[in-house]
C-alpha cells in the first residue's frame, strides 16, 4: 500500500505538471501504474478502504483520457464482480446487481467528469472519434506491423527480430502498441506461443484457487492483461508487468500448502 500511495502522489504531480505545461485534457500514462494495482486493491479485507481506493483509481483512469485504460478498467471490474458474486454464488440476482453496479459506476464517472464540461466532452469525443483517428493512429500502426511480420524471412518469423525491434524497423518509428503483434515480430512464433502459454497457464491456475480470496482478483488480473495487451504494452515494457507479476506471486504463494 505504501507503493500505491507513492504512485497516487506521482499521478497527482504528473497530472498537475501536464495541466500546467500543456492542458488538463492531455492523456496521462501514469494512470496505468494505478490500474495495474487494481487486483491487489481488490484483495483488501477492509471493504471501506478497498472501495475508496477503487474509486481513486477509477477517477484517475477516467481523468487520464486513455481510452484503452478506461476499457481495461471496465473489463477488470466486470470480471472481478462476475467471479466474486455471480460465478461463485450463482443466481440471476448477482447478474442484475452487476448491471446496476456498472450503471452506477458509469453514472458516478459521468457526474464527476461532468463537473467540468471540457473534461467530460473531451473524454466522450475521444471515444466518438475512434473511427476517425483510428485509435490515435493505432490501426495504421497495426497494419504496418502486420505487413512487417508477414514479410519477414523464415528464421525471423520463427525466432523473431529481437527485443523492441518494431520501433526500430517500422517506417513509422513507433512500437506496435499491441503486445500480441509486438511479441510476434520481436520474438517470432516461438515467443508468441510462449506468451499465449502464459495467458493459458494463468487461466488454468485460476481454476485451482476457487476457494481462495484471490480467485476473483486473479481472474480480474488476467482480464487486465489480455485487454491492455491489445491496446498498449505490458509484457514488452516490464515496468507495468512487474506490478502484475508481484500480484501473481503473492496469490500463488498464498495458495501453497506447507
Amino acid at each position: 500500500m505504501i507503493i500505491l500511495g507513492i504512485l497516487i502522489y506521482q499521478y497527482i504531480v504528473s497530472y498537475q505538471e501536464t495541466a500546467l505545461l500543456v492542458n488538463y485534457t492531455t492523456s496521462n500514462n501514469s494512470s496505468y501504474f494505478l490500474l495495474y494495482f487494481m487486483p491487489i486493491v481488490l484483495c483488501l479485507g477492509n471493504k471501506y478502504l478497498k472501495w475508496i481506493l477503487v474509486g481513486i483509481i477509477s477517477f484517475a483512469v477516467f481523468a487520464s483520457f486513455k481510452r484503452g485504460c478506461v476499457v481495461a478498467l471496465v473489463a477488470t471490474f466486470v470480471t472481478y464482480y462476475y467471479f466474486q458474486y455471480i460465478k461463485v454464488k450463482g443466481g440471476t440476482r448477482g447478474f442484475i446487481s452487476l448491471l446496476l453496479l456498472l450503471a452506477l459506476f458509469l453514472f458516478t464517472g459521468y457526474s464527476i467528469l461532468n463537473s467540468s464540461n471540457d473534461i467530460f466532452s473531451h473524454l466522450v469525443s475521444r471515444f466518438a472519434n475512434i473511427g476517425e483517428d483510428g485509435g490515435s493512429g493505432r490501426t495504421d500502426v497495426y497494419k504496418v506491423t502486420w505487413d512487417m511480420i508477414i514479410s519477414s524471412d523464415l528464421p525471423s518469423l520463427l525466432f523473431g527480430h529481437g527485443w523492441n525491434m518494431v520501433i526500430r524497423d517500422s517506417p513509422m518509428s513507433l512500437s506496435a502498441h499491441n503486445d500480441y503483434l509486438e511479441c510476434l515480430y520481436d520474438f517470432g512464433i516461438i515467443g508468441f506461443v510462449l506468451f499465449m502459454k502464459l495467458i493459458y497457464g494463468l487461466i488454468k491456475y485460476a481454476h485451482t484457487i476457487r476457494n481462495n480470496r484471490f480467485y476473483a482478483p486473479f481472474a480480474a488480473s488476467i482480464a487486465l492483461l489480455i485487454t491492455t495487451s491489445a491496446f498498449a504494452h505490458v509484457v514488452i515494457y516490464t515496468t507495468y508487468f512487474s506490478i502484475l507479476t508481484m500480484f501473481w506471486s503473492i496469490a500463488i504463494h498464498s495458495n501453497k500448502k506447507y
